[in-house]
């Protein structure tokens, strides 16, 4: 992943995402290492309204942002 050439000219928008973690990776620490850079890159962009979708219930903590609000989602089978 590489989020550091991430650049854009835009004054807001919406970033949604459903990062990578450890259950997909089979390695938490990988998993880790990209929600610290998602933070260092995407964590400046105040004016954009930011969702990310995990089940790291530490993804703040890398990410280095608390979050405004928290929704749980709950995955059914039918």
């Amino acid at each position: 992943m590489q989020l550091k050439i991430f650049a854009t000219d835009l004054t807001n928008g919406i970033i949604i995402a459903n990062p990578p973690y450890g259950r997909r990776l089979k390695d938490k620490t990988s998993a880790r290492k990209i929600y610290q850079e998602m933070g260092n890159v995407l964590g400046n962009l105040s004016s954009f309204n930011q969702y990310y979708l995990t089940s790291d219930v530490e993804f703040e903590k890398y990410f280095g942002k608390v979050a405004n609000k928290k929704r749980k989602a709950i995955q059914r089978k039918y």
